[in-house]
């Protein structure tokens, strides 16, 4: 998954919270793709 704006646009009305919230995001983000390597794929036993 990629971002859609990986930096923030020059005029755009960010606030601290909004910025809290794209850095929360981001950390969930990369909680989900650590935790996804953590789960074994693949074939099964059986």
């Amino acid at each position: 998954m990629s971002d859609l704006w990986p930096d923030p646009v020059a005029g755009a009305p960010y606030t601290s919270r909004s910025m809290a919230h794209l850095a929360l995001g981001s950390v969930a983000r990369a909680a989900s793709d650590f935790a996804r390597g953590l789960v074994p794929t693949g074939a099964g036993r059986g």
